[in-house]
């Protein structure tokens, strides 16, 4: 993609105005005579006997789960492929991180996509096989082959980012950490003791002795997709049965504690005022040393707002049209209220687009109710629908073309303004404030992608390197090395590296840039 550093962009976010959102769904017939009031392990007795007497019809594993995987996990963009489960990049070039895929390249060779057993068939007690549980398609997805072999039969930790290992263990990815718990606790609920969460997953059990942290977390922080949702509807068609955790995440929560999973039946009458959303931070591509390019929303803290029927459309002031338009449909701010759309070198990410897209000004970056295919590439500027909006530039004259998107007399603000635009972005001071459609508050600090801004500090003379675990022969499989910087937390690390000096003839045998990084909130790294 070329890049017009001297171009004028813009990129605009609307969102809806003085609206209200039904954030239930009706209750499915399946559930009838299902005493919703029940908690903890009544619920839990009477979700289990009811997924277990209707599940009426077992798939064999071969063709029967093929067939199945052919039907519920057909990629909704594109109904001749399937999505594929850990799967986060169609155009880097590595097949093994694919997303979609041919349906019918199924297979066990390189670039086909094969059946990943979430519960992993050995770590059930006894082994799941390949019926019964074994071939039970609520827990069994489309993955690459490679990507599959992989995990193997690794347990589930907790991590952020893509799918990949993580130490001795495996993260499935910020998209499918939700999916991998929900079908974890179906596992649970309808096997019983043959499929613990404890043998599938890593961590703590702090709110219950039966379920894992993880997956209580992820079910919340990750809500449910009309993916799944429509994936849980032909399932009942095939099985019999349904997965209650896609139907109400909430189910989890009642019986097993936790954070408060999305209640999606709530009560279907009463409305919830939409939060309102402003943009919070932005950081063009900017030319230098700067990897970094992202957009953050922030809903004043109120957390897990649904940003359905929003969509964020970038700007380019050279015409003042519309380049990108990104769908929000689906999605939720994190649970400190914060959303991040960014290339993929931005922590806190959830919509990743790719580098060299957030151009670097005169540009406008909007905010409005609505969806992508309203805004085509060449659309005009407009305030119809708007909800918030930022104009912005790297030391460019200003452009009237887009300032309308602001409210009368609000600047068009500078991300070099600071004198710094490779390691600045441009955000809410104080963390969001300023009100929509206005720019006052914007300064330039070091960028806070997905957190409070004004958090981070370029004060790095307190970093030390504080503890190492060296590559040792025996059972240790860590090595690693932590800095710190006193406590101080989300230290930039800008302008550092880290290098490693082999002892026997005193020359480097490895460096790593630490560019782009942060210590987290404690101080380590």
């Amino acid at each position: 993609m070329m890049k017009l550093y001297a171009a004028k962009f813009s990129i605009l976010l609307v969102t809806f105005l003085c609206h209200t959102f039904l954030v239930s769904a009706q209750v499915p017939a399946y559930y009838n005579g299902t005493d919703m009031n029940k908690t903890g392990n009544s619920l839990k007795t009477e979700l289990a006997t009811l997924i277990t007497q209707t599940h009426t019809t077992e798939l064999s594993y071969t063709p029967g789960v093929w067939e199945a995987l052919k039907q519920t996990d057909l990629d909704p963009d594109n109904p001749d492929n399937v999505l594929l489960l850990y799967g986060y990049n169609d155009n880097d070039g590595n097949i093994k991180t694919d997303r979609s895929r041919d349906k019918d390249n199924n297979g066990g060779n390189t670039g086909d996509w094969n059946r990943e057993h979430v519960f992993a068939k050995s770590l059930g007690n006894p082994n799941l096989g390949t019926s019964g549980p074994g071939s039970d398609a609520h827990h069994l997805r489309a993955s690459d082959v490679g990507f599959n072999a992989d995990r193997g039969n690794l347990p589930f930790a907790d991590a952020s980012g893509n799918a990949r290992k993580v130490s001795n263990s495996w993260y499935p990815g910020d998209e499918w950490k939700g999916d991998v718990a929900r079908m974890v606790m179906y596992m649970y609920l309808r096997y019983g003791n043959r499929c613990l969460p404890s043998a599938v997953g890593t961590g703590t059990q702090t709110y219950s002795n039966e379920m894992m942290d993880i997956f209580l977390q992820w079910n919340a922080e990750d809500p449910v997709s009309l993916y799944e949702i429509n994936r849980n509807d032909i399932l009942e068609n095939m099985q019999g049965n349904r997965n209650p955790f896609i139907d109400n995440p909430a189910f989890a929560t009642s019986i097993w504690g936790g954070p408060q999973a999305e209640d999606r039946f709530g009560n279907t009458s009463t409305p919830m005022p939409v939060a309102d959303i402003l943009i919070n931070e932005i950081d063009s591509d900017t030319p230098g040393v700067d990897s970094m390019e992202f957009i953050e929303l922030y809903d004043g803290g109120t957390g897990n707002t649904a940003l359905d029927g929003m969509v964020v459309v970038l700007y380019n002031g050279s015409g003042d049209q519309s380049y990108a338009a990104f769908d929000l449909t689906g999605y939720t701010t994190n649970a400190e209220g914060y959303f991040v759309l960014g290339n993929e070198d931005v922590p806190n990410v959830s919509v990743v687009f790719p580098g060299n897209t957030l151009q670097n000004g005169a540009d406008a970056v909007a905010l409005y109710t609505g969806s992508a295919t309203d805004f085509p590439n060449g659309t005009p500027v407009t305030t119809t629908n708007l909800m918030d909006a930022i104009v912005y530039d790297t030391d460019d004259s200003d452009d009237e073309g887009l300032l309308v998107l602001l409210n009368p007399g609000q600047p068009q603000v500078n991300e070099a303004g600071g004198g710094d635009k490779d390691n600045h972005s441009l955000q809410r001071m104080p963390n969001g404030s300023g009100g929509a459609r206005n720019t006052t508050a914007y300064t330039t600090a070091a960028p806070t992608p997905g957190t409070a801004n004004g958090g981070m500090t370029d004060d790095r003379t307190g970093i030390l390197i504080n503890e190492i675990d060296s590559d040792t022969p025996g059972v240790d499989t860590m090595e690693f090395v932590e800095l710190y910087d006193g406590g101080a937390g989300n230290t930039v690390l800008d302008g550092l590296v880290v290098v490693f000096y082999n002892g026997s003839n005193d020359l480097s045998y490895a460096a790593f840039d630490l560019t782009g990084y942060s210590t987290d909130t404690e101080g380590y790294f």
